[in-house]
This record gives C-alpha cells, sequence and structure tokens, in this order.
C-alpha cells in the first residue's frame, strides 16, 4: 500500500483527504506573532479577518524536518510506503525539509510537484489512481514528474503588493505592474517559479487573458479563489461555455496563498 502526504496548498476538504485516504500536512502560518496552521479547505475559517495584509503583519512558515519525519515514521511502522508531494520547492522550504526527514528511510519518497492549489490536488488525484495499481514507489515517482508537465498554473491578483514581500523566495516577477488603477497582474507559475503574462484592465480582460492561458484541449480545469472576486458568475459561466467538456472545480484559497496573493487573488489550474 502507498500512502500519498501533499500540504495543505492543495486545498482538499476533509471528506475529499478521507475519501482519497490521502494524509494532509497542516502548513504553518504566523499574523502578528500568532502561529496558526493551515488545514482542510473547510476547516480554515474566516482567515480574512485576521489576516491584515496592509500591516505586513502576516507571513507563512515552511513545515519542519521533525514534522515530516514523525509523519513519515507513523506511515511507516502501520506498514504503508509513502510518496510525499508537496508545494513547488520555488514557493515554499517545505520540500527540503521533506527530503531531509526522508533521508535514510525506506520506503519513503519526496517528489516536488512544481505547482500548488488547484495544480498540486489535480496532481495528487491523478497519483493517488495511479497507487492503486502500482506498489513500486520508484514508478509512482517517475509518473509523478511526467504528470506534473502536463498541468499548468495562471492566476491574478489586484496589485502586487503581497506578492513583492514574497520576492526573495518568488524569484523575478516584474515588481512595477499592477499599479495603476484597476489594472491587474497575469502571471504564470512556470516550473516552479512565477513568470509574468502582462497585465489586463478590469475583470472582464482578466477573464479574457486568463482564459486564454488555458489550452484548448484541458481536461480538468480547478478555480482557487477566497471569495471575494467580483463579477464571480461571470468567469463561471465564460469557463462553462468555452469549456464545455472539461471537468471544473471551484475550490477556496486558505490563508497561506491569501497571504501572498492578497484580497481578489484567482487561481486556475489545468491539466491536459
Amino acid at each position: 500500500m502507498i500512502t500519498i502526504v501533499t500540504d495543505s496548498t492543495a486545498y482538499f476538504s476533509e471528506n475529499e483527504a478521507a475519501e482519497l485516504g490521502i494524509e494532509i500536512v497542516p502548513t504553518k502560518y504566523i499574523v502578528n506573532g500568532r502561529i496558526l496552521f493551515e488545514s482542510f479547505s473547510d476547516k480554515n475559517g474566516d482567515y480574512t479577518d485576521i489576516i491584515n495584509l496592509d500591516k505586513n503583519g502576516a507571513f507563512t512558515e515552511q513545515t519542519s524536518v521533525s514534522v515530516f519525519r514523525s509523519i513519515f515514521d507513523s506511515l511507516v511502522r502501520r506498514g504503508s510506503k509513502v510518496l510525499c508531494i508537496l508545494i513547488s520547492s520555488r514557493l515554499s522550504g517545505s520540500y527540503h525539509n521533506a527530503r531531509a526527514a526522508a533521508k535514510d528511510m525506506e520506503n519513503v519518497e519526496v517528489v516536488d510537484s512544481l505547482l500548488a492549489a488547484g495544480g498540486l490536488k489535480i496532481l495528487v488525484e491523478k497519483l493517488k489512481k495511479l497507487a492503486e495499481e502500482t506498489e513500486d514507489l520508484k514508478t509512482l515517482v517517475k509518473k509523478a514528474e511526467e504528470l506534473r508537465e502536463n498541468i499548468g498554473i495562471v492566476f491574478s491578483l489586484e496589485n502586487m503588493e503581497s506578492l513583492k514581500r514574497n520576492s526573495k523566495r518568488l524569484g523575478f516577477v516584474r515588481q512595477s505592474i499592477g499599479t495603476a488603477l484597476n489594472i491587474r497582474p497575469v502571471l504564470r507559475c512556470e516550473n516552479g517559479a512565477v513568470i509574468s503574462e502582462g497585465t489586463v484592465r478590469g475583470f472582464r480582460e482578466q477573464i479574457k487573458k486568463l482564459t486564454e492561458c488555458i489550452p484548448s484541449d484541458a481536461v480538468e480545469i480547478v478555480v482557487n479563489c477566497n471569495g471575494d472576486i467580483k463579477n464571480f458568475e461571470m468567469l463561471k459561466a465564460v469557463l462553462n461555455e468555452k469549456f464545455k467538456n472539461s471537468r471544473i472545480m471551484y475550490d477556496s484559497i486558505g490563508p497561506v496563498l491569501f497571504i501572498y496573493l492578497g484580497k481578489g487573488g484567482l487561481v486556475i489550474s489545468y491539466s491536459k
């Protein structure tokens, strides 16, 4: 038996995780010195009330080596092999800590998803199906690396302020974009890093640009937002019309990505 371990930024609900039989590692975030943990997508409460991004008092913290080691030890003792697949190493140090925790352990493999949010969720769901067909970890690792190549993420923000605070971790992002009134940056997660796709003015152009970034042969689409997206029904209508044959899912954004993206963050993941 292979158990898949992922982190809370995949945004599975508690029931979804239970039905799939996967393990979710909570991600720590800190608000004005108060330590909190992101959990299942339906268990995070109204976190926007306590995260005041304008005061720059919130940040995330990678999961420790000891936490990963405890989870791996527990699963292996119960007779399970472990495939741990986490948020992109370009966005968090958790992957490197998981690798350190798995060092010298048998029956534990750690993979860098190069993804987050819906992209990570899609990958985990695909790997769970494959894990039911094989007990060979090396085979599953290889499949994970192949599958992630067919999963993409595009996203848009109301402004760049939240990403600017994380610029050292995220690498090069044009920090001058998204500063004018009603101008929204559109970005892509590529090979785990964030790159710019330019800017748009207003929500209609935002929807048009984002949907143009989704390949026409996408079979799955996951939309993540924090619930305050204006004209959200317009987005749903466009996606339903343009991608009639695709499986389209709508999930929340939890506190960890909210700290990165800010209010109005909209993430669309897809797989071919």
